[in-house]
Protein backbone atom coordinates (compact mmCIF):
# COMPACT_ATOMS: atom_id res chain seq x y z
CA UNK A 1 0.00 0.00 0.00
CA UNK A 2 1.08 3.80 -0.85
CA UNK A 3 1.96 5.52 2.49
CA UNK A 4 -1.64 7.26 2.37
CA UNK A 5 -3.44 4.58 2.11
CA UNK A 6 -2.07 2.31 4.67
CA UNK A 7 -2.41 6.14 7.17
CA UNK A 8 -6.19 5.61 6.23
CA UNK A 9 -6.83 2.23 6.79
CA UNK A 10 -4.73 2.24 10.18
CA UNK A 11 -7.06 4.99 10.53
CA UNK A 12 -10.15 3.25 10.36
CA UNK A 13 -9.06 0.29 11.67
CA UNK A 14 -8.25 2.09 15.14
CA UNK A 15 -11.07 3.92 15.52
CA UNK A 16 -13.44 0.89 15.27
CA UNK A 17 -11.34 -0.48 17.47
CA UNK A 18 -11.64 2.48 20.38
CA UNK A 19 -15.83 2.95 19.32
CA UNK A 20 -16.23 -0.84 20.28
CA UNK A 21 -14.80 0.05 23.89
CA UNK A 22 -15.82 3.78 24.38
CA UNK A 23 -18.05 6.20 22.86
CA UNK A 24 -16.02 8.45 20.73
CA UNK A 25 -16.59 11.12 18.73
CA UNK A 26 -14.86 12.70 15.77
CA UNK A 27 -13.30 15.87 17.09
CA UNK A 28 -12.11 13.38 19.87
CA UNK A 29 -10.68 10.52 17.62
CA UNK A 30 -9.01 13.22 15.67
CA UNK A 31 -7.41 14.87 18.89
CA UNK A 32 -5.84 10.77 19.64
CA UNK A 33 -4.84 10.46 16.02
CA UNK A 34 -2.81 13.17 15.84
CA UNK A 35 -0.62 11.88 18.40
CA UNK A 36 0.29 8.63 16.12
CA UNK A 37 2.83 7.96 13.82
CA UNK A 38 1.40 5.20 10.67
CA UNK A 39 3.94 2.80 9.17
CA UNK A 40 4.36 -0.38 7.45
CA UNK A 41 7.16 -2.92 8.19
CA UNK A 42 8.46 -6.19 6.58
CA UNK A 43 8.50 -9.53 7.82
CA UNK A 44 11.62 -9.85 10.55
CA UNK A 45 11.58 -6.26 11.37
CA UNK A 46 12.94 -5.72 15.14
CA UNK A 47 10.59 -2.98 16.72
CA UNK A 48 12.13 -3.79 20.18
CA UNK A 49 15.49 -5.09 21.51
CA UNK A 50 16.05 -6.91 24.70
CA UNK A 51 18.54 -5.06 26.83
CA UNK A 52 17.14 -1.47 25.02
CA UNK A 53 14.11 0.77 26.23
CA UNK A 54 10.99 0.40 24.93
CA UNK A 55 10.19 3.88 23.15
CA UNK A 56 7.33 3.57 21.57
CA UNK A 57 3.55 1.64 22.34
CA UNK A 58 2.10 -0.15 19.17
CA UNK A 59 -1.14 -0.95 17.66
CA UNK A 60 -1.67 -3.61 15.36
CA UNK A 61 -4.14 -2.86 12.23
CA UNK A 62 -3.40 -5.46 9.81
CA UNK A 63 -0.19 -7.80 10.49
CA UNK A 64 1.24 -10.36 13.27
CA UNK A 65 4.35 -9.75 15.72
CA UNK A 66 5.61 -12.12 18.09
CA UNK A 67 6.69 -11.24 21.41
CA UNK A 68 9.11 -12.66 23.38
CA UNK A 69 12.08 -13.47 25.80
CA UNK A 70 14.96 -15.53 25.96
CA UNK A 71 16.26 -17.48 29.39
CA UNK A 72 19.74 -17.83 30.50
CA UNK A 73 20.19 -20.93 28.05
CA UNK A 74 19.04 -18.97 25.18
CA UNK A 75 16.00 -20.76 24.14
CA UNK A 76 13.12 -18.66 23.54
CA UNK A 77 9.58 -17.94 25.35
CA UNK A 78 6.94 -16.31 23.50
CA UNK A 79 4.88 -13.83 26.04
CA UNK A 80 2.09 -13.63 22.53
CA UNK A 81 1.22 -12.66 19.28
CA UNK A 82 -0.08 -9.54 18.97
CA UNK A 83 -2.10 -9.25 15.80
CA UNK A 84 -5.01 -7.41 14.34
CA UNK A 85 -6.46 -5.31 17.19
CA UNK A 86 -3.75 -6.37 19.52
CA UNK A 87 -1.74 -3.61 21.59
CA UNK A 88 1.91 -4.07 21.49
CA UNK A 89 5.08 -3.50 23.44
CA UNK A 90 6.58 -3.28 27.17
CA UNK A 91 4.63 -1.04 28.83
CA UNK A 92 6.33 -1.44 32.04
CA UNK A 93 9.58 -0.31 30.09
CA UNK A 94 7.78 1.93 28.23
CA UNK A 95 5.92 3.60 31.78
CA UNK A 96 9.01 3.40 33.70
CA UNK A 97 11.65 4.22 31.40
CA UNK A 98 13.69 1.18 32.12
CA UNK A 99 15.36 -1.73 29.98
CA UNK A 100 13.31 -4.04 28.76
CA UNK A 101 13.89 -7.75 28.66
CA UNK A 102 11.95 -8.49 26.10
CA UNK A 103 12.15 -8.73 22.05
CA UNK A 104 9.16 -7.91 19.41
CA UNK A 105 9.73 -8.97 15.57
CA UNK A 106 6.80 -8.58 13.34
CA UNK A 107 6.23 -12.06 11.55
CA UNK A 108 4.14 -11.04 8.61
CA UNK A 109 4.33 -7.59 6.92
CA UNK A 110 2.58 -5.43 9.39
CA UNK A 111 0.21 -1.81 9.56
CA UNK A 112 1.06 -0.11 12.79
CA UNK A 113 -0.03 2.71 14.67
CA UNK A 114 2.95 3.76 16.95
CA UNK A 115 3.28 6.35 19.75
CA UNK A 116 5.87 7.63 22.12
CA UNK A 117 5.78 7.77 25.47
CA UNK A 118 5.53 11.67 25.36
CA UNK A 119 2.48 11.76 23.41
CA UNK A 120 0.42 8.61 24.94
CA UNK A 121 1.10 10.55 28.66
CA UNK A 122 -0.32 14.12 27.19
CA UNK A 123 -3.26 12.15 26.11
CA UNK A 124 -3.75 9.81 29.20
CA UNK A 125 -3.66 13.78 30.42
CA UNK A 126 -5.65 15.79 27.93
CA UNK A 127 -8.41 12.60 26.57
CA UNK A 128 -10.86 11.50 28.84
CA UNK A 129 -11.94 9.29 26.05
CA UNK A 130 -8.23 7.28 25.87
CA UNK A 131 -8.08 7.43 29.18
CA UNK A 132 -11.46 5.41 29.42
CA UNK A 133 -10.50 3.04 26.17
CA UNK A 134 -6.75 2.20 27.87
CA UNK A 135 -8.45 1.66 31.19
CA UNK A 136 -10.39 -0.90 29.43
CA UNK A 137 -7.79 -2.78 27.72
CA UNK A 138 -6.12 -2.84 30.86
CA UNK A 139 -9.16 -4.48 32.58
CA UNK A 140 -9.01 -7.09 30.01
CA UNK A 141 -5.99 -7.95 30.00
CA UNK A 142 -5.49 -8.69 33.37
CA UNK A 143 -8.38 -11.09 33.38
CA UNK A 144 -7.03 -12.60 30.29
CA UNK A 145 -3.40 -12.95 31.88
CA UNK A 146 -4.89 -14.54 34.99
CA UNK A 147 -7.13 -17.30 32.56
CA UNK A 148 -3.57 -17.92 31.19
CA UNK A 149 -2.20 -18.19 34.22
CA UNK A 150 -4.60 -20.65 35.79
CA UNK A 151 -4.73 -22.70 32.87
CA UNK A 152 -0.93 -23.18 32.62
CA UNK A 153 -1.11 -24.25 36.20
CA UNK A 154 -3.96 -26.71 36.35
CA UNK A 155 -3.76 -28.21 32.81
CA UNK A 156 -1.67 -30.68 31.39
CA UNK A 157 0.10 -30.16 27.69
CA UNK A 158 -2.37 -32.04 25.99
CA UNK A 159 -5.16 -29.46 27.63
CA UNK A 160 -3.35 -26.53 26.71
CA UNK A 161 -2.58 -27.30 22.74
CA UNK A 162 -6.29 -28.30 23.12
CA UNK A 163 -7.44 -24.88 24.08
CA UNK A 164 -4.68 -22.90 22.09
CA UNK A 165 -6.36 -24.21 19.06
CA UNK A 166 -9.74 -23.90 19.79
CA UNK A 167 -9.28 -20.21 21.04
CA UNK A 168 -6.90 -19.37 18.25
CA UNK A 169 -8.38 -20.87 15.02
CA UNK A 170 -6.93 -17.98 12.89
CA UNK A 171 -3.83 -17.68 13.98
CA UNK A 172 -2.37 -21.44 14.11
CA UNK A 173 -2.03 -21.19 10.15
CA UNK A 174 -0.13 -18.15 10.83
CA UNK A 175 2.46 -19.88 12.57
CA UNK A 176 4.80 -22.26 12.28
CA UNK A 177 4.91 -25.15 14.98
CA UNK A 178 8.31 -23.76 16.29
CA UNK A 179 6.98 -20.57 17.25
CA UNK A 180 3.64 -22.23 18.77
CA UNK A 181 5.58 -24.56 21.15
CA UNK A 182 7.94 -21.31 22.23
CA UNK A 183 4.22 -19.92 23.18
CA UNK A 184 3.30 -23.03 25.40
CA UNK A 185 7.02 -23.25 27.09
CA UNK A 186 7.63 -26.61 25.26
CA UNK A 187 9.86 -27.87 23.09
CA UNK A 188 8.93 -28.58 19.31
CA UNK A 189 9.92 -32.37 19.13
CA UNK A 190 7.40 -32.27 22.37
CA UNK A 191 4.42 -30.24 20.82
CA UNK A 192 4.89 -32.52 17.90
CA UNK A 193 4.41 -35.44 19.85
CA UNK A 194 1.23 -34.43 21.19
CA UNK A 195 -0.11 -33.24 17.73
CA UNK A 196 0.43 -36.81 16.20
CA UNK A 197 -1.88 -37.84 18.90
CA UNK A 198 -4.25 -35.60 18.37
CA UNK A 199 -5.80 -36.41 14.65
CA UNK A 200 -8.68 -34.01 15.01
CA UNK A 201 -6.46 -30.98 15.10
CA UNK A 202 -5.17 -28.84 11.76
CA UNK A 203 -2.10 -29.65 10.70
CA UNK A 204 0.90 -26.58 11.01
CA UNK A 205 4.10 -26.09 9.63
CA UNK A 206 6.54 -27.43 11.53
CA UNK A 207 9.67 -25.80 10.54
Amino acid sequence: MKDKSIEEYCKKQFYSHIHAHVAVSQSEFQYIIDHFISEEVKPKTLLQVAGGFCKYEYFVAKGLLQHSYLDESGREFTVSFPRENWWAGDFKSFKNEIPTDKSLVSLESTMLLKISRSDFLQLLENSRVFERYIGKLSENNSLKMQERLLTDMSSTLEQKVRVFYQNNLDLVSRLSQKKIASFLGVSQEHLSKVLNTRKDLPSIDQS
